[in-house]
């Protein structure tokens, strides 16, 4: 079986659609889809920004524009290059319009380069505001296959670096490809990093070849037969496919350590090792069954989401847990089985130093005062900490610094008027068309209006081209760029457009003629700051014509929904979480007092994730949106050893303190060694190109920390004034 999931692997894909993240059933996915259907986009558009040794006006930089030129339209699937060398605009002359080409034998006049970075249509989309750089902007043809795509863009990429010391490309299709590449990257370094980890983790604990070797096969042929099944089921690798190895990595090894633990213990007793790994199964594999099944049912309570993605990772990740538990229960114990020379067994260990621990532990639980002082200021700090936290998100703030995506985006943000697309929808609100001049007029003045607010880079409207016409009647003069003040102009002009270039038209009237368009881009601001520009935006319509109104569309507004739409669904997940688990705990210890003694310690490492979050002023995004739903099912896991230990124990003594004193010994152990491999297996994290991954991991090894000081500390504490027995 496990050789046949393995041979899933090669059908695995690496996948980032930004459209798999949004909220399916929401409004703003409605309109954008419709929006979709209703314009003929530019969704396949790349901007291309090389960083020229001259200003984007000069001689030289305008021969480089025209050998580039030249060259992305004889790539396969190129539909249209646009850039300063063949920039045209309307003229007017006796005949009628015509268009006039602005570079002429690669030179430009300085009354034509004044018209370029004066005009909306041409500033910060050919030229950088400053008019340092020029840009060219690439459109694939629209049935272009989108792998083609990306194929065509890693080519576009080595041209660029072959011609220009440095150069930068921006649009969604460059950066799925991106992403996709750094994907890939991050998930075979995670792979790798979490086998080096597992490798000197068991080293360190156990000391013995075969406790190296025999765990580590297993569970690498676990994570290795998980990622085959995701081939298999095509389930792709997107964003937070990279969270998986570290994910099987402590799920496996926590079991793992638990029964090696147990199975030293039981040779120290004079076992023989068959009746070893027997006994320490009776003992500690109930207890892996229910938290591998508190675990699951944790990952499968983000099923409860409206984001794809995240009901996709709660519903893999469950089969993972699964399959590392299966690798426990059959692999390793045949493993141990066959293991015949006393290299491959597990060395024998006393408990004396855990059972000095568990007397210091017990010692300070006896106390009355010592761990709710302290617990108490540690909630407060957490407390603190959790009103800090933030949702709002800027775009792309999860990637390195250090990544050319990053690189890209910054120089788009700053020199092309950012990078933050937004897209407006304005109709009348009785539902009837928008094709005629007073409606461009609407949109004129909403236009104006936009173009004042410096936080606004660029904006391109439906009422830009009838407003170049009308330039164009004055000699071009950018003075005159503006709606023209005849009403029959302004019908002649719209006429004009539509025959003269129907498919442009359609980029910003809509097809049933119902909505009209503004495309803008906004500086990289968080998600508040974008909202109150919306708002803004609405605001001044309905003070201009309360007849009409909009909608916003768009990637960052949809991101923005889906960012809101994360937090709520977080902490609804782990709601859900909570109640199951709850009943699960109620049903084992069929005692009221027992939940809510085993369900306290477990709130604390919530409160501490939260704090982290808000210290750190990291933002709630996809992956952390995340962290305490996987953060409370890792330390109901520790409570429920520790639990299941103590019945035991008081089975066997009928006396609560001493139960207290000999478990904080037995699983004291087990908790810590598990807890140092969980810590181990998020290293990889810290390194991720990801900045997302890192503070994941941050705030999980956070989580990890205070669920063991809370199950070795608060827990005795509590069972010590609180049990009763029955």
């Amino acid at each position: 079986m496990l050789g046949f999931l393995i041979a899933g692997l090669p059908r695995l894909e690496f996948v980032l659609d930004y459209t798999r993240f949004y909220t399916e059933d929401s409004p703003v996915t409605t309109f954008f889809k419709t929006f979709q259907n209703q314009f003929t986009g530019d969704a396949q558009a790349v901007w291309i920004m090389p960083e020229t040794e001259q200003h984007a006006f000069h001689p030289k930089t305008l021969q480089q524009l025209h050998a580039l030129n030249d060259t992305l339209r004889n790539i396969e699937g190129v539909e249209n290059v646009l850039s300063l060398h063949n920039l045209e605009l309307p003229l007017r002359n006796a005949f009628g319009y015509q268009t006039e080409r602005l570079v002429r034998n690669d030179t430009i006049s300085a009354f034509d380069s004044t018209r370029v970075m004066t005009l909306p249509l041409t500033a910060n989309q050919l030229v950088s505001k400053s008019g340092r750089y020029p840009a060219l902007v690439l459109q694939f043809e629209e049935t272009y296959p989108k792998d083609s795509v990306y194929e065509r863009l890693r080519e576009i990429d080595q041209i660029m670096h072959a011609r220009f010391a440095s150069s930068h490309m921006a649009g969604r299709y460059w950066g799925e490809v991106q992403y996709n590449d750094m994907l890939q990257t991050e998930t075979v370094k995670g792979i790798i990093g979490s086998v080096v980890v597992l490798i000197v983790m068991l080293w360190i604990l156990f000391r013995r070849v075969g406790s190296i070797v025999l765990p580590a096969i297993a569970i690498v042929l676990g994570v290795l037969a998980f990622f085959g099944l995701k081939g298999w089921a095509g389930w792709p690798i997107d964003l937070l496919g990279v969270l998986f190895p570290p994910l099987l990595l402590i799920v496996g090894l926590s079991d793992v350590v638990h029964l090696y633990a147990k199975i030293q213990w039981k040779l120290h007793l004079k076992l023989s090792l068959r009746d070893a790994v027997k006994e320490a199964w009776s003992e500690t594999g109930y207890a892996t069954f229910l938290t591998s099944l508190t675990t699951g049912i944790g990952f499968m309570s983000l099923l409860s989401t409206k984001i794809l993605p995240i009901r996709n990772f709660g519903w893999e990740a469950a089969w993972g847990v699964v399959m590392m538990f299966g690798v426990c229960i059959v692999v390793i114990p045949i493993f141990l089985r066959l293991a015949k020379n006393q290299i491959w067994q597990p060395r024998a260990a006393t408990n004396d130093s855990w059972t000095k621990m568990g007397d210091y532990v017990s010692s300070i639980a006896a106390k009355r005062w010592t761990v709710p002082l302290t617990m108490s200021v540690v909630i407060t700090l957490g407390v603190v900490g959790a009103l800090r936290v933030e949702s709002g998100v800027t775009n792309y703030w999860q990637i390195d610094p250090e990544a050319t995506l990053k690189r890209d985006l910054v120089f788009f943000d700053e020199e092309f008027g950012g990078a933050r697309y937004l897209d407006i929808g304005i109709k009348k609100v009785d539902d009837d068309y928008v094709d005629g001049p007073a409606d461009f007029r609407v949109v004129e003045e909403l236009t104006q209006y936009m173009r004042s607010n410096p936080a606004i880079g660029s904006v391109l409207s439906a009422s830009d081209i009838p407003s170049a016409l009308n330039m164009a009647r004055f000699a071009g003069l950018p003075e005159y760029f503006e709606l023209t003040e005849s009403e029959s102009n302004l019908e002649q002009d719209l006429d004009m457009w539509f025959l003269a270039d129907s498919v442009g038209y359609h980029r910003f009237v809509s097809l049933d003629g119902k909505w009209l368009r503004i495309s803008a881009r906004l500086a990289n601001v968080k998600t508040d700051s974008a909202i109150a520009i919306q708002t803004g935006i609405k605001n001044k319509l309905a003070e201009i014509d309360e007849n009409y109104s909009l909608e916003f569309t768009g990637n960052s507004v949809l991101m923005d929904t889906t960012n809101d739409m994360l937090v709520e669904n977080m902490f609804q997940s782990l709601a859900l979480a909570f109640i199951i688990i709850a009943i699960l705990m109620s049903l084992l210890f069929r005692s009221l007092r027992m939940l809510v003694l085993s369900l306290l310690p477990n709130v604390l490492p919530l409160l501490i994730a939260l704090g982290v979050i808000g210290y750190m002023d990291i933002p709630l995004g996809t992956s952390t949106a995340l962290i305490l739903t996987i953060g409370f099912v890792i330390a109901v896991d520790d409570t429920i050893h520790y639990l299941m230990k103590f019945r035991l124990k008081m089975m066997e003594t009928n006396d609560v303190k001493t139960a207290v004193k000999e478990t904080n010994a037995q699983v004291g152990r087990a908790l810590v060694l598990s807890s140092s491999v969980m810590l181990a297996a998020f290293i990889p994290q810290f390194f991720s190109a990801f900045l997302e991954q890192f503070y994941f991991a941050v705030v999980t090894s956070g989580v990890i920390l205070s669920a063991l000081v809370a199950d070795l500390f608060l827990l005795p504490w509590l069972l010590l004034r609180f049990y009763r027995k029955r």
